[in-house]
């Protein structure tokens, strides 16, 4: 049976968080010391937080609320296999969100949890909050992976939350232990970043009268700042990878950081969602990220031109499911390996390169070139008379859908009534 801890059983034991380094980490921190914990250990994933100027400020912040040490452990490479399977299976909750925070925190329990055992710690912690996803995808995640470690949740700790029923409290409260606060009661939003993406929401945010462009992008412009003229880009794509932009060959967090860039400075990449919690009831997020939506594109093109029709339906149905799992924290689960290892398979037939023009938001495509697997032939349906496609030869599958129809209407079961 789990036993859900409160503070008073961290006494003497050795606790490990998954800090960023914000009010709610510095909060736990030194709550959770001033508790009895034996030690505590403050972990932070280098996911190439944009937002960020130097992690190094985060473990410093850390120690200075109480960590007895703080690690900053590089998740790049992790988290850009972990997007580029995302991506591979179009894995967006609702139309918008490419949800990079959900596969932000699989990198980071995966990344980090190795160096957690190492220590021989006891209990894992974060600040999530008891009304929203982060915590789901934190401990499944933790619980798919390890029994080893338990987990302390503050913001479902009713001996916490009576005493910081808010960020308020919180902000007080580390000041008189004078800590440094980077952030300050007049926020308009809170930020989760790294190098997929960045999503924005709560505080003004909440309130549906709060337009998106109250949001001052970090990862690119906006449209209409973006440049007026057309920039051309071309994406190489080989058995489902991206390979180079723009001739130049690249790693894959390389790739991630470079679409970025040239998305970014084109306006690409600004969404606002309202979006149904894995927990029940609606939130609003406006969500930054100008490389996944450039590759995005790409692997579209690619799918419409290379797959049969059957395949690409099922795909479509497939990469809903795959949305719904990582936004719900079952990264590691059963059910995401499944249906991973059907999207590998749709990935391994994925080559081409793809070239798009670049406008104030917009993407459109110029051009594409595959090689034999492909399934777009302009013979086949062209209006000339050209290829092997004998028009007359439809009249057959026209007679047998109509005789189905015919039955159908005989039977009372079309609908004449509208």
């Amino acid at each position: 049976m789990i036993k859900y801890l409160s503070l008073t059983d961290l006494e003497g034991l050795t606790v490990a968080g998954f800090y960023s380094g914000g009010v709610d980490s510095k909060c736990c921190a030194l709550r959770i010391k001033e508790a009895g914990a034996k030690r505590l250990i403050s972990f932070t994933a280098d996911l190439g937080q944009p937002d960020e100027m130097s992690l190094e400020d985060v473990r410093q912040g850390m120690l200075a609320a109480g960590a007895d040490e703080a690690h900053i452990v590089d998740a790049k490479p992790l988290f850009a296999r972990f997007m580029l399977q995302a991506l591979q299976g179009d894995a967006r909750y609702g139309e918008d969100y490419f949800a990079t925070t959900p596969v932000g925190r699989a990198a980071t329990v995966a990344s980090i949890l190795p160096h957690m055992l190492k220590r021989g710690v006891n209990v894992a912690t974060h600040g999530a909050t008891g009304k929203g996803n982060d915590q789901f995808r934190f401990e499944l995640n933790i619980e798919a992976l390890t029994s080893q470690i338990r987990v302390y949740a503050p913001h479902r700790d009713p001996i916490f939350k009576k005493e910081f029923p808010g960020r308020q409290e919180m902000i007080a409260y580390i000041e008189r232990h004078g800590v440094n606060l980077r952030a300050t009661k007049s926020e308009p939003y809170s930020t989760d970043a790294n190098y997929g993406g960045l999503t924005h929401e709560a505080g003004k945010l909440e309130f549906l009268t709060t337009p998106t462009l109250l949001v001052k992008p970090i990862m690119m412009k906006l449209p209409m700042d973006a440049p007026d003229e057309v920039e051309e880009v071309t994406i190489n794509i080989q058995k489902g990878v991206p390979r180079s932009i723009n001739g130049k060959r690249m790693n894959l967090v390389d790739i991630f950081l470079n679409a970025n860039i040239i998305a970014g400075r084109n306006g690409i990449g600004l969404t606002d969602q309202v979006e149904d919690r894995f927990i029940g009831g609606k939130s609003r997020g406006v969500y930054e990220a100008p490389g996944a939506w450039l590759l995005h594109h790409a692997f579209r093109k690619l799918r419409q031109i290379i797959l049969e029709k059957e395949r690409h339906f099922f795909f479509r149905h497939t990469s809903l499911e795959l949305g719904k799992v990582l936004y719900n924290g079952d990264w590691f689960k059963g059910l995401a390996k499944d249906l991973l290892a059907y999207l590998a398979s749709v990935a391994e037939d994925l080559s081409g390169t793809v070239t798009f023009g670049l406008y104030k938001g917009n993407v459109f495509f110029i051009k594409v070139k595959t090689g034999k697997k492909c399934m777009y032939c302009p013979e086949l349906l062209s209006m000339e008379g050209v290829g092997d496609f004998n028009e007359v030869d439809s009249q057959g599958m026209m007679n047998i859908l109509r005789l189905i129809v015919g039955l159908q209407r005989e039977r009372g079961l079309t609908r004449t009534k509208f």
